[in-house]
Protein backbone atom coordinates (compact mmCIF):
# COMPACT_ATOMS: atom_id res chain seq x y z
CA UNK A 1 0.00 0.00 0.00
CA UNK A 2 2.57 2.55 0.78
CA UNK A 3 4.35 1.49 -2.16
CA UNK A 4 1.35 2.47 -5.00
CA UNK A 5 1.31 5.79 -2.58
CA UNK A 6 4.52 6.62 -2.94
CA UNK A 7 4.75 5.71 -7.03
CA UNK A 8 0.76 7.97 -6.89
CA UNK A 9 2.49 10.94 -5.23
CA UNK A 10 5.55 10.55 -7.97
CA UNK A 11 2.97 10.60 -10.98
CA UNK A 12 0.87 13.57 -9.43
CA UNK A 13 3.65 15.15 -8.89
CA UNK A 14 5.65 14.77 -12.13
CA UNK A 15 1.87 15.60 -14.25
CA UNK A 16 0.95 18.44 -11.64
CA UNK A 17 3.87 19.88 -10.46
CA UNK A 18 3.86 19.20 -6.75
CA UNK A 19 6.07 19.07 -4.46
CA UNK A 20 6.76 16.94 -1.38
CA UNK A 21 5.92 18.06 2.07
CA UNK A 22 9.17 18.74 2.64
CA UNK A 23 9.82 20.82 -0.34
CA UNK A 24 6.96 22.87 0.58
CA UNK A 25 8.37 24.16 3.39
CA UNK A 26 12.16 23.87 2.86
CA UNK A 27 12.21 27.68 2.10
CA UNK A 28 9.33 28.34 4.68
CA UNK A 29 10.82 26.94 7.80
CA UNK A 30 13.94 25.61 8.90
CA UNK A 31 14.09 23.57 11.76
CA UNK A 32 16.91 24.62 14.02
CA UNK A 33 18.71 23.22 17.73
CA UNK A 34 20.12 26.11 19.85
CA UNK A 35 21.98 25.26 23.26
CA UNK A 36 21.28 27.45 26.35
CA UNK A 37 24.17 28.26 28.70
CA UNK A 38 21.12 29.36 31.25
CA UNK A 39 18.17 27.68 32.14
CA UNK A 40 14.80 29.04 33.69
CA UNK A 41 13.39 25.93 34.63
CA UNK A 42 10.91 25.58 37.94
CA UNK A 43 12.54 21.95 39.07
CA UNK A 44 16.02 20.93 38.40
CA UNK A 45 15.72 17.22 39.26
CA UNK A 46 12.99 16.73 36.52
CA UNK A 47 13.10 16.66 32.47
CA UNK A 48 11.10 19.41 30.66
CA UNK A 49 10.06 20.88 27.77
CA UNK A 50 7.45 23.98 27.67
CA UNK A 51 6.34 25.45 24.49
CA UNK A 52 7.51 29.02 24.05
CA UNK A 53 5.51 29.58 20.83
CA UNK A 54 3.73 28.63 17.71
CA UNK A 55 2.44 29.59 14.57
CA UNK A 56 -0.33 29.53 13.70
CA UNK A 57 -1.73 29.84 16.98
CA UNK A 58 -3.73 27.45 18.65
CA UNK A 59 -7.21 27.53 16.97
CA UNK A 60 -6.25 28.61 14.04
CA UNK A 61 -7.52 26.58 10.43
CA UNK A 62 -5.31 24.94 9.38
CA UNK A 63 -4.60 24.01 5.58
CA UNK A 64 -2.69 20.99 4.29
CA UNK A 65 -0.35 23.38 3.37
CA UNK A 66 0.04 24.78 6.27
CA UNK A 67 3.06 24.37 8.71
CA UNK A 68 3.29 24.33 12.50
CA UNK A 69 6.01 26.32 13.61
CA UNK A 70 7.30 26.10 17.05
CA UNK A 71 9.06 27.17 19.69
CA UNK A 72 10.11 24.69 22.34
CA UNK A 73 12.86 25.27 25.20
CA UNK A 74 13.88 21.69 26.88
CA UNK A 75 15.87 20.87 29.97
CA UNK A 76 16.86 17.10 29.89
CA UNK A 77 18.12 15.38 33.26
CA UNK A 78 20.57 13.09 33.19
CA UNK A 79 21.83 14.12 29.33
CA UNK A 80 23.27 11.78 27.06
CA UNK A 81 24.54 13.49 23.81
CA UNK A 82 22.45 12.35 20.76
CA UNK A 83 19.99 10.06 23.00
CA UNK A 84 17.20 12.69 23.07
CA UNK A 85 14.99 13.99 20.12
CA UNK A 86 11.73 16.17 19.80
CA UNK A 87 8.62 14.80 18.09
CA UNK A 88 5.34 16.34 17.18
CA UNK A 89 2.17 13.83 17.83
CA UNK A 90 -1.51 14.21 16.56
CA UNK A 91 -3.82 12.84 18.61
CA UNK A 92 -6.26 9.47 16.56
CA UNK A 93 -9.68 8.58 17.35
CA UNK A 94 -8.53 5.37 19.21
CA UNK A 95 -7.79 6.27 23.13
CA UNK A 96 -4.26 7.34 23.77
CA UNK A 97 -2.98 6.93 20.45
CA UNK A 98 -0.99 9.36 18.64
CA UNK A 99 0.63 9.35 15.14
CA UNK A 100 3.17 11.87 13.23
CA UNK A 101 1.58 11.06 9.90
CA UNK A 102 4.66 10.41 7.45
CA UNK A 103 7.00 12.80 8.98
CA UNK A 104 10.22 11.69 8.08
CA UNK A 105 11.96 10.41 11.14
CA UNK A 106 15.58 11.86 10.17
CA UNK A 107 14.03 15.63 10.02
CA UNK A 108 13.22 15.57 13.95
CA UNK A 109 15.89 17.38 16.13
CA UNK A 110 18.47 15.12 17.75
CA UNK A 111 19.90 17.29 20.83
CA UNK A 112 22.98 17.96 21.43
CA UNK A 113 22.97 19.86 25.02
CA UNK A 114 21.02 19.37 27.97
CA UNK A 115 19.33 22.46 27.68
CA UNK A 116 18.33 24.45 25.16
CA UNK A 117 15.42 25.90 22.59
CA UNK A 118 14.39 23.81 19.25
CA UNK A 119 12.42 26.08 16.72
CA UNK A 120 10.66 22.84 15.36
CA UNK A 121 8.68 23.16 11.34
CA UNK A 122 6.10 20.53 11.06
CA UNK A 123 4.37 20.33 7.85
CA UNK A 124 0.64 19.43 8.01
CA UNK A 125 0.67 17.59 4.95
CA UNK A 126 2.30 14.69 6.82
CA UNK A 127 -0.80 14.11 8.76
CA UNK A 128 -3.60 15.60 6.35
CA UNK A 129 -4.72 12.93 4.49
CA UNK A 130 -4.66 10.39 7.52
CA UNK A 131 -8.39 9.38 7.70
CA UNK A 132 -7.91 8.53 11.56
CA UNK A 133 -7.58 11.64 13.14
CA UNK A 134 -9.42 13.37 14.91
CA UNK A 135 -10.82 16.66 14.43
CA UNK A 136 -9.74 19.61 15.60
CA UNK A 137 -6.91 18.66 15.55
CA UNK A 138 -5.42 17.81 18.70
CA UNK A 139 -0.99 17.87 18.95
CA UNK A 140 1.77 17.70 21.61
CA UNK A 141 4.88 17.83 21.45
CA UNK A 142 7.25 15.11 23.21
CA UNK A 143 10.47 15.27 24.63
CA UNK A 144 11.80 11.16 23.59
CA UNK A 145 14.73 9.65 24.74
CA UNK A 146 15.98 7.21 21.95
CA UNK A 147 16.33 3.74 23.54
CA UNK A 148 17.87 0.61 21.69
CA UNK A 149 19.06 0.73 17.88
CA UNK A 150 16.29 0.52 16.26
CA UNK A 151 14.62 4.33 16.07
CA UNK A 152 12.25 3.46 19.32
CA UNK A 153 11.67 5.84 22.30
CA UNK A 154 10.02 6.75 25.25
CA UNK A 155 8.61 9.97 26.31
CA UNK A 156 10.36 11.62 29.04
CA UNK A 157 7.95 15.19 28.82
CA UNK A 158 5.50 16.49 26.99
CA UNK A 159 3.67 19.87 26.43
CA UNK A 160 0.09 20.98 26.53
CA UNK A 161 -2.21 19.81 23.88
CA UNK A 162 -2.88 22.60 21.34
CA UNK A 163 -5.96 21.86 18.96
CA UNK A 164 -6.45 23.24 15.63
CA UNK A 165 -9.62 23.40 13.17
CA UNK A 166 -9.57 22.27 9.65
CA UNK A 167 -9.74 24.58 6.47
CA UNK A 168 -10.46 23.63 2.83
Amino acid sequence: MKISRCILMLVVAAVAGCKSPSELHSGVCKTTVQALAHSEKSDPDMSAIRLVSITPTAGAPLRQSSVLAADLDYWVQNFEPGRYEILAQFALQESHRSTDGDFPRSEYPILTSPAGRVHFCFPMAYVWNRPIERFPFDVIFLLNKLVGDAGKSSSVARTEHLQYSASN
